[in-house]
């Protein structure tokens, strides 16, 4: 198995909270080029 867990995503800058939910998104799909397919195996 690999590991798992829940994602939550914020976005602070000096000016508070300022990331549309848009934003947020592209952030979680960008992080697909860091996974590594090798740590799934077929079941």
């Amino acid at each position: 198995r690999y590991n798992v867990g829940q994602n939550i995503a914020i976005k602070m800058h000096s000016d508070g909270y300022k990331t549309s939910m848009e934003e947020l998104v592209q952030m979680w799909y960008d992080e697909v080029k860091d996974f590594d397919a090798r740590q799934v195996s077929r079941y």
